[in-house]
């Protein structure tokens, strides 16, 4: 897929790529995201010369990606299973995280910098359909700053399919923050709070039992700080 240029996506020389894929057939030699422009680009994608792992190649000279051609720890990606991938850049700094763990860090001089338009390519390694990814990509996110650790592993969190987010309700009473969520049957559940969304962590406030019926979950919290921020997971938290 070959998203036009458009003035949306000049980046600067800060930004952040995120985005979900699952491979129908491993291994394969196929591009996942690449950022095409004469000059200078990112590519990331599975590559034969290192079978197995998400290969990072940045070309931020005068020829593409000849700069870094690196990849991460994870050798054992599965065929059939959904991941999370995120690239960031902060200045010279690439980091790559796969499922909100950190893989990669490089720390480039003269690190390739977006403040043009360009033509971001997902599925492929180029335009002339080579090495096309086979399998499935989702929910891609491109950020004009580069989010931070916590931020990443906070995104993965909120959009990870083993920890399904659930509509919860929160208002103030005389004694305390009354939650409330609509619990399906045979579902357990954890609520979590937070003092703070960027650095976490997120803590236990219940753990909710399986219930043979659809219910609506309640309970009041009084908490200790300023402020506190909620949510609920299925299946429950560790």
């Amino acid at each position: 897929m070959l998203l036009l240029t458009n003035p949306l996506f000049n980046l600067g020389q800060d930004y952040t790529v995120n985005f979900w894929f699952k491979a129908n057939t491993l291994p394969q030699q196929c591009g996942l995201f690449n950022g095409l422009n004469t000059g200078s680009g990112i590519g990331i994608g599975f590559d034969n010369n290192a079978p197995g792992y998400i290969v990072c190649n940045i070309g931020p000279g005068n020829a593409y990606w000849t700069e870094v051609y690196h990849h991460g720890l994870k050798q054992d990606y599965q065929a059939g299973q959904w991941y999370s991938l995120s690239l960031t850049k902060s200045g010279s700094v690439y980091s790559m995280y796969i499922d909100g763990q950190s893989e990669d860090v490089q720390t480039i001089s003269a690190a390739a910098g977006y403040d043009f338009s360009f033509e971001p390519l997902i599925g492929a390694y180029d335009q002339a359909g080579d090495d096309v990814f086979n399998g499935a990509i989702d929910d891609v996110r491109i950020y004009d700053r580069a989010l931070v650790s916590a931020e990443v592993q906070q995104l993965y969190v909120f959009e990870s399919p083993s920890q399904v987010g659930v509509r919860l309700d929160a208002r103030l009473a005389t004694e305390g923050v009354h939650l409330s969520f609509p619990a399906a049957a045979n579902c357990a559940y954890s609520v979590l709070f937070a003092t703070n969304m960027t650095s976490g962590p997120w803590q236990k406030l219940a753990d909710v039992a399986a219930q043979a019926t659809n219910a609506t979950v309640q309970m009041t919290d009084s908490p200790t700080s300023p402020q506190r921020f909620y949510r609920v997971v299925t299946p429950p938290s560790p």
